[in-house]
């Protein structure tokens, strides 16, 4: 009992160490792809060769498929390497192996058998990723040539091809020899005619294959005669004595005949018989091969004949490198592969083919390969099929053994948690057949406007956040969440990534489903209208579709617009040290003038920037200092980022402001009487401030400047009276800028920055920016406290008007 309990207890020690393992490998893709996005150069290798190099992965099952998902999630995060993924798999689906016994036997489900490919990728980026159906029939030192003559060049190769029948065509149930999968389904169709004619059926291997067949054959039809013959004293021999002895209990229960340590010699269709090694003669109409298949390794024993074991097998270092020196760039993992794996699986593959990938990332970087495969006895565990509703969970590390009897309702043997898994809509394959006529007709009457959606998702995040629950806009928001959830009952749903990251329509989920839950604690909770209830149903839904929809990459979304933050407000933006400038500046090349009619075309008030850098970049000012500046349009243009307003009458405030002489503005003197730009950013102590960023107000007047000397501390004080220009955008509608997704930028910005200075200057200097922040936080936050306690004895103050 107690070994048992340890042997439980590693296991849980393990699941939790692949874990931490997969947290960390992705934690480390976002670091890589944040260090780029602030730095390319830091990710660039040397030589300044733009050249596409390739990484060739050979086969896609369970070892080159996870290789090729951790490149294709990686390598658009490399962009300065050059590097392109290409994958050759003859097959045109993943070939979900772990039911086919099960699948020769029982009918109308041998189409889930075939998991369409794709999916499990993610969403590459343009030129990263190539997929090609096809056979590599032949490698050099630095290219692979493909069945239809085609030669591609690669600099990495991982080899994942498997292991296979050779070309006896004589596969089922342990592989399906169809590169198809009409030809696979029809294959699947043959075999289970084949088992429901035989009367007697004699299985050749004791194995697992042989087991589940022979079990659940007997199970379905009682009345035949199923024996299995094994050349070993004990079927499940390369397994421990509690699971041999499972799987003959659970043969001899129904009624299958086993004979070990005999082999099949002969066997004549005509007579009905097969003749064993001792001369005996067993009855038999229908005979099924389930013995082990052979490695195909063929591709490297012509490459690199001394890398090939007798076995079939590829010699692999721990790293998963060939043993050939002379080829640091091929690599070799699945079943292919001699790793020390005692009984190999899919899970141990997975394991292999993810770690080759991690080492190729490493030596495109310019490492040497460090993640090593170390076979671990949780990798060996099993799970056992007796017969069509029992099963067998099996797990052994030296002489302990842990073993479950199970009792299975699924038919299918959980084939929908593996489509899950791998990408795919469990049970639906787009790729099959053409799309229903009906279905693709009905797809096209849905159209969705970007900017239309961005609106609505602003203007209800807006009113949750004001705590004024959906808003003016509910009715028009109730419509959508009903429709999106209709449109992901749709075979092809037409609400796509692009959209849903654009709208910000996954926050606008998140919002209103905090909002609900919020309410839910409080009194209000009974008071919920029913209308509403149905929207936090349709909302709490449609987020579960779009996570399954999307996997990775709906939990990777503001990764995304963090790229396109970097290719928009920030274009041709860049973060530079500078000494005795808050840390660090950012910086944008000095544009060209061009005419005023221009300008004014070009800014409506309520423009909004994430600094004065980018109003500096579009040229509606000059210089990224809190000074007057004509910019690029000859309009004069002032930023009030620090200082205080106040409302005098109307449309008529105050500013002020207070420093040392060249803080005045004396340049404006000449300007009274005349119209300038007034740009506000979000630590100017104003009600009309931005709450983030630096936002165009439009249009004023300067009637008075003014300044003042405290002759005891020799402070300035600037006071200017400025009036705001008639026939503009209303100043109320502008203060609502910046919107939620603006401000979802601003987040973005200020995480970047902040890594950015992390990284260029130190942790220290890290904090010193973070508790500047905070301390401009906390200053606006003490200025509206006591804003509010001066409205509070009714005495004029900023934001009243008369």
């Amino acid at each position: 009992m107690l070994r048992k309990a340890l042997l439980i207890t590693r296991v849980l020690a393990y699941a939790i160490s692949i874990g931490l393992s997969d947290l960390y490998r992705n934690a480390l893709l976002r670091v890589n792809y944040l260090k780029y996005r602030i730095s390319p150069s830091a990710t660039k290798v040397s030589g300044g060769d733009d050249k596409v190099r390739n990484i060739v992965i050979v086969g896609a099952s369970f070892a080159g498929y996870p290789a090729a998902r951790v490149l294709a999630k990686s390598l658009p995060f490399l962009p300065g390497n050059h590097y392109r993924l290409v994958v050759v798999e003859p097959h045109s689906h993943f070939h979900f192996t772990w039911v086919l016994p099960r699948f020769c036997v029982v009918k109308d489900h041998e189409d889930k058998a075939f998991i369409p490919y794709g999916g499990y990728l993610g969403t590459a980026g343009p030129g990263v990723l190539r997929w090609t159906q096809d056979h590599v029939v032949s490698a050099s030192r630095d290219s692979v040539r493909l069945s239809s003559g085609e030669e591609v060049p690669y600099e990495f190769l991982i080899v994942a091809t498997g292991s296979g029948t050779g070309s006896s065509g004589d596969s089922l149930p342990s592989r399906v020899d169809a590169d198809g999968k009409k030809d696979g389904i029809q294959k699947l169709k043959d075999m289970q005619l084949k088992i429901e004619k035989a009367r007697n059926l004699v299985v050749v291997g004791g194995g697992a294959a042989g087991v589940e067949l022979a079990t659940d054959a007997k199970d379905k039809y009682p009345e035949k005669k199923v024996v299995i013959v094994h050349s070993r004293d004990a079927v499940m021999h390369r397994f421990g004595p509690a699971l041999q002895a499972a799987a003959m209990d659970g043969l001899r229960e129904l009624g299958v005949d086993v004979i070990t340590g005999e082999r099949v010699v002969g066997h004549d269709a005509k007579s009905g018989f097969v003749t064993l090694k001792s001369g005996r003669r067993v009855e038999c109409d229908v005979l099924i091969n389930c013995t082990g298949q052979r490695p195909a390794s063929q591709l490297l024993a012509d490459l690199s004949p001394d890398s090939v074991l007798e076995t079939g097998q590829i010699r692999v270092k721990s790293t998963l490198q060939i043993t050939d020196d002379s080829f640091p760039n091929v690599y070799a993992c699945g079943d292919v592969a001699e790793t020390g794996t005692q009984n190999p699986n899919a899970r141990s593959a997975m394991r292999q083919g993810t770690i080759a990938a991690e080492n190729v990332l490493l030596a495109i970087q310019g490492k040497a390969p460090r993640y090593e495969y170390i076979p671990h006895f949780a990798d060996g565990a099993i799970g056992l099929t007796v017969g069509l509703q029992h099963s067998v969970a099996y797990l052994r590390d030296g002489d302990s053994e842990l073993l479950f009897r199970v009792r299975d309702k699924d038919i299918t043997l959980r084939s929908g948690q593996a489509w899950s898994r791998l990408g795919a809509k469990p049970f639906e394959d787009d790729t099959a057949h053409s799309p229903d006529p009906a279905d693709s007709s009905d797809s096209s009457k849905q159209s969705w406007d970007k900017e239309a959606l961005l609106n609505l998702s602003d203007s209800a995040r807006a009113s949750i956040q004001g705590k004024r629950a959906l808003g003016p806009r509910a009715e028009e928001l109730r419509n959508f969440l009903e429709t999106a959830l209709n449109d992901e009952e749709r075979k092809h749903p037409t609400l796509d990534f692009d959209m849903i990251e654009y709208a910000r329509l996954d926050k606008l989920l998140t919002e209103i489903l905090a909002y609900a839950e919020s309410l839910r604690r409080s009194t209000l909770a009974s008071e919920l209208s029913l209308a509403f209830r149905v929207d936090i149903s349709n909302a709490k839904s449609l987020r579960h579709a779009w996570r399954r929809r999307f996997r990775e990459q709906y939990f990777m979304l503001d990764h995304h617009r963090c790229a396109v933050l970097l290719d928009s407000r920030l274009k041709d933006v860049s973060f530079e040290t500078a000494l005795g400038y808050d840390l660090g500046k950012w910086r944008t090349p000095a544009s060209d003038p061009v005419s005023e009619l221009e300008g004014n075309l070009q800014f409506e008030p309520g423009h909004w920037w994430l600094n004065l850098v980018c109003a500096m970049r579009d040229g509606i000012v000059s210089n990224s200092l809190e000074k007057p500046t004509k910019g690029r349009y000859g309009m004069l243009a002032l930023p009030l980022l620090t200082g205080q307003e106040e409302l005098l009458s109307g449309k008529t405030i105050k500013y002020t402001r207070e420093g040392k002489a060249s803080d005045m503005h004396i340049s404006l003197i000449s300007q009274v009487g005349r119209q300038i730009r007034i740009l506000r950013g979000y630590t100017l102590k104003s009600v009309w401030a931005p709450q983030a960023g630096t936002r165009y107000d439009g249009l004023y007047i300067i009637k008075q400047y003014g300044t003042k000397l405290d002759s005891k501390t020799n402070t300035h004080r600037l006071e200017l009276t400025l009036e705001r220009v008639a026939d503009q955008k209303p100043i109320e509608d502008i203060t609502t800028i910046p919107k939620p997704s603006q401000l979802d930028d601003w987040k973005l910005f200020e995480k970047l920055e902040g890594d950015k200075i992390k990284l260029t200057q130190g942790e220290a200097s890290y904090l010193e920016w973070k508790l500047s922040r905070q301390g401009e936080k906390v200053e606006r936050e003490e200025w509206r406290r006591s804003r509010l306690f001066r409205s509070s004895f009714s005495y004029p103050f900023e934001g009243t008007s008369e």
